[in-house]
């Protein structure tokens, strides 16, 4: 029986950034944050003690940011793509990529289109995604809830109230009130949702990837096109890619 979260956690896991490229440049990614702490704090400082340069600060310390970023990461990472794996650009790493999820399943026992179609069925079986969540349907009826109890209310005041200034600043505050509650509601709904629905994210993103597969084998069927030809003698030549695609089965 084939295990979903043994798959989403090779998709992600195995095939993500950070186990193929950042974990081996991980002491440019902590010299980067030590370097961004830096200068976070001389920043501050500066708007401290030099407030009539503001915005000089503030261009500088972007910019300085975004460079560095560049330098001490992308450089690097290309760098590494370019040593380790032979590739020339991010385009092709992400063709490996694809090729490492497509020789995993080809491993597994899905090699034809067919094959794919049933994992698909299957994915979208597990992760549930034709549910609605009902949580988040109740936190945004909430939500509207509240902006009508308060409108209501500054309805109420307003006829309560005798002077026309504190009437305009009652509303006022009241409305402010409402929009920050509405932003915080929102905002809480999203993060609630970005982890909640993060399997479902997952799934939606391997489903892609598949169909993307599926169009490969299509083409192939119909051409003489050979789909991964590169990339699998990339992989044959590199240990560290080869292990991975025969690693741990997740049926």
């Amino acid at each position: 029986m084939i295990s979903f979260n043994k798959l989403i956690y090779f998709y992600k896991r195995k095939l993500g950034n950070w186990n193929l490229v950042h974990s081996f440049i991980s002491r440019w990614w902590k010299s980067y944050l030590l370097l961004f702490l830096l200068l976070t704090v001389a920043f501050v400082c500066g708007v401290y003690y030099l407030k009539a340069y503001l915005i000089a600060i503030f261009i500088s310390y972007v910019c300085l940011i975004i460079i560095l970023f560049y330098w001490m990461i992308v450089a690097r990472a290309r760098r590494f793509l370019r040593l380790r794996y032979k590739l020339r650009s991010f385009k092709e790493f992400m063709q490996l990529r694809e090729y490492l999820f497509y020789a995993y399943l080809c491993r597994n026992g899905f090699k034809t289109r067919d094959d794919l179609d049933e994992l698909i069925d299957f994915i979208k079986s597990e992760s549930k995604l034709d549910k609605k969540n009902n949580h988040f349907v109740w936190l945004k009826g909430f939500g509207y809830f509240m902006i009508i109890f308060f409108a209501v209310l500054a309805g109420r005041l307003l006829f309560e109230l005798k002077e026309v200034e504190v009437q305009v600043f009652t509303v006022i505050f009241i409305l402010l009130f409402v929009f920050l509650l509405f932003i915080l509601i929102s905002r809480i709904s999203q993060i609630s949702r970005y982890f909640s629905t993060k399997k479902k994210r997952h799934a939606l993103s391997m489903i892609e990837e598949i169909i993307a597969m599926k169009m490969r084998l299509l083409v192939a069927e119909n051409t003489e096109y050979t789909p991964y030809l590169s990339m699998e003698k990339k992989v044959s030549e590199n240990d560290f890619l080869k292990e991975i695609i025969s690693s741990k089965s997740f049926i």
